[in-house]
């Protein structure tokens, strides 16, 4: 009865240990004795209390009595690379795992989808973070406390920013950090009427950001400080507004136009 056991990076893991005789160990290797033991496990090796232990790291790892070898289960730690926000807790906090559907992505290199209105509450680096057409609330807004950052990379996307709700708006009210490795990205509008994304804190631009859409009445909104080095490279179909909060002093990069012509932008 040594049950293999799942978990995600990040959790924290309790294990309430009453074995009189048998000490307790979380290893990365199965075994007898006290070798190969996992670090930053509270307790461990105790046979009457609780071992604590948050993960860092996917992998596989163990569960062991350190006298009797065959008194021993896996534990699995799993990445969370997609997951989406749809606020199921009820608080709005991107800390919560109740919030997302698959659990909170742990990895930068995650895909996430925002359905409901979501509160960063520590410095976060995703690989892309979009809107669903069928799912997410019209208005959709993210806002931070605790003063942090949200970094989008782009890693293994070609559209790191996206707004997929027909007619909707999506609201970046904290800093953003747009930070690839590769070549140029598109923030884009994906779907029909009148949709929207708004940058109202900051936006740095530390690699080009190209923007795109699907028809005329996309709105890039920058209500805030645009900062950065790289080019902000206005593609088809993007309707730009500088609102009267707009400070483009610090801004080190060119705005540009690329695409058609004629009617077609």
């Amino acid at each position: 009865n040594d049950p293999d056991i799942t978990f995600n990076v990040g959790d924290q893991i309790t294990f309430s240990v009453n074995a009189s005789g048998h000490p307790f160990y979380l290893k990365t290797v199965a075994g007898t004795g006290t070798g190969n033991l996992i670090s930053g496990v509270t307790n461990n090796g105790t046979d009457n209390g609780n071992v604590v232990w948050t993960p860092n790291s996917a992998g596989t790892y163990y569960y062991q009595c350190s006298l009797h070898s065959g008194m021993v289960g896996k534990i699995i730690i799993k990445n969370i690379s997609e997951s989406t926000f749809n606020n199921a807790g009820g608080d709005n906090l991107w800390s919560n795992a109740a919030n997302w559907s698959a659990g909170i992505p742990n990895v930068d290199t995650a895909k996430i989808i925002v359905d409901a209105d979501l509160i960063v509450d520590s410095n976060k680096t995703v690989a892309q973070i979009k809107t669903n057409n069928a799912t997410s609330s019209d208005s959709v807004t993210i806002t931070a406390n605790n003063d942090a950052t949200l970094t989008v990379t782009g890693a293994g996307v070609t559209q790191p920013i996206q707004n997929n709700k027909s007619a909707g708006s999506f609201v970046f009210n904290l800093p953003v950090i747009f930070d690839s490795e590769g070549a140029t990205e598109t923030l884009r509008f994906n779907s029909g009427a009148d949709q929207s994304i708004t940058f109202s804190s900051s936006l740095t631009l530390n690699d080009p950001l190209t923007v795109s859409g699907v028809n005329k009445n996309h709105d890039l909104n920058l209500n805030g400080s645009l900062l950065g080095s790289a080019n902000l490279i206005f593609g088809a179909k993007t309707q730009a507004n500088f609102g009267t909060a707009y400070d483009g002093s610090s801004y080190e990069g060119t705005l540009t136009t690329a695409g058609g012509g004629g009617t077609s932008n």
